[in-house]
């Protein structure tokens, strides 16, 4: 998004150039500082254009396509201080870091960064008044209602939660 940003940089100093000149002819600057204005619109409305869709692509709403080339999220180096993007090949470092870290640390660094991946959503207990949190692999009962009810109870409260989550007009 640098280029953006440089894009952006150019427009605003050429704003700032045309509001000094605005003594000689006020009539034209006034045309040109609308002009500029929606170009810095524009360039605005691409740019949060691409970040949306590289946004769909990073959470998994299918592959998005610009220019006949999928577009995929950027990056990030794992080591901690650095900003800069990582590279795919490359196991997500940046150029200097995996040139300059030892295979250990980097294998360290990537584990780090596997294991801080999002966690499962919390998921409520269906059972009425609890207030202890589900467990996915216990069709979303606490561990405590899992062992303390019978299946047939728990199929009908499982039942009851998902009619009572489901979305407005939805239909089965």
């Amino acid at each position: 998004m640098e280029r953006f940003q440089a894009i952006k940089e150019k427009m605003q100093k050429l704003k700032e150039e045309l509001e000094r000149v605005v003594e000689e002819d006020p009539v034209v600057t006034g045309m040109c500082l609308q002009l500029v204005a929606e170009m810095m619109e524009a360039v605005a409305k691409a740019e949060t254009e691409i970040l949306g869709k590289r946004q769909a692509a990073e959470w998994g709403d299918g592959p998005v396509w610009m220019n006949g080339q999928p577009v995929t999220p950027p990056v990030a180096c794992p080591v901690p201080s650095c900003t800069r993007p990582g590279i795919r090949s490359l196991h997500r470092f940046c150029q200097e870091h995996y040139d300059g870290l030892p295979e250990e640390m980097r294998r360290d660094l990537d584990a780090k960064r596997l294991l801080a991946t999002r966690p499962p959503a919390p998921v409520a207990c269906p059972v009425p008044g609890c207030t202890r949190p589900g467990i996915h692999r216990l069709h979303r009962f606490c561990q405590a209602h899992y062992d303390m009810l019978p299946e047939h109870m728990r199929r009908e409260l499982r039942a009851k939660q998902l009619v009572a989550t489901r979305p407005r007009g939805w239909r089965a």
